[in-house]
């Protein structure tokens, strides 16, 4: 039983979209509909603006936020890894003060986090990636949209004078928490174009992760799906992505 229930939805300290010295924050209480409606966000984090239009329905998304995405720890969520590459981190509040913590140490296990009693996810803080900066997600669903993923996956790659410098690849569906390959960026990271074999990558990417079957997938297709998502990931990157 739940004595007191407080709406925290219309507070205008949780309902804002600004830059910080350490990038973009988004309030708890930003829907997915200002996320649309936002040019900080359009102009500065194209892919998440990208993504957020392709989620749910207009009515889900004019009161779903990005922080309850979060907050609800699903290993399906649809933006979870491409905040994870895109190495967002969480202001959490309470009684007792302020604390910072990577998105990627929030998650613990199927559903859990680090989230304490009483406390509450204030913002979403979002480095401002480069421009240059190779950003994709991508959403296996049966449907082009108002649906359930299966898999769900995003990379970003950083490359300068043909060499890559920064590499962060992760998946959601394929573990009981969203989750970055830790084999990725040792994989990539520091090598040219005419180093990176895409098929052969991809194949390597599969075998990092031991997904479950369940009723949106066999383990053998979501493999396959990783397999498929990181070619096409890596080919479209070859093709136009690389920095020479």
């Amino acid at each position: 039983e739940i004595p007191v229930l407080i709406d925290l939805s219309e507070l205008p300290e949780l309902k804002q979209i600004n830059y910080t010295k350490q990038g973009i924050i988004i309030g708890a209480g930003v829907t997915y509909s200002d996320i649309q409606h936002s040019g900080i966000i359009k102009s500065d984090l194209p892919s998440l603006y990208e993504l957020v239009n392709k989620i749910a329905s207009r009515q889900i998304r004019n009161f779903a936020t990005l922080a309850g995405n979060i907050a609800n720890a699903s290993p399906i969520g649809d933006t979870l890894p491409l905040l994870l590459v895109m190495d967002a981190s969480l202001t959490l509040l309470s009684s007792c003060g302020i604390r910072e913590i990577p998105l990627q140490d929030f998650f613990l296990d199927y559903r859990k986090t680090k989230l304490q009693p009483k406390e509450i996810i204030e913002e979403i803080v979002i480095p401002v990636p480069a421009k240059e900066a190779f950003i994709r997600t991508t959403i296996a669903t049966k449907r082009k949209a108002v649906d359930i993923s299966s898999v769900v996956s995003a990379i970003k790659i950083v490359s300068e004078a043909g060499i890559i410098q920064e590499a962060q690849l992760a998946f959601g569906g394929v573990a009981p928490i969203p989750k970055l390959s830790s084999k990725f960026p040792e994989l990539i990271i520091g090598k040219s174009k005419e180093e990176i074999n895409p098929l052969e990558f991809a194949e390597l990417i599969a075998d990092e992760f031991n997904p479950i079957s369940d009723v949106r997938g066999s383990k053998e297709y979501r493999q396959l799906v990783i397999r498929n998502q990181v070619l096409n990931y890596l080919q479209e990157f070859l093709e136009g992505g690389f920095n020479e």
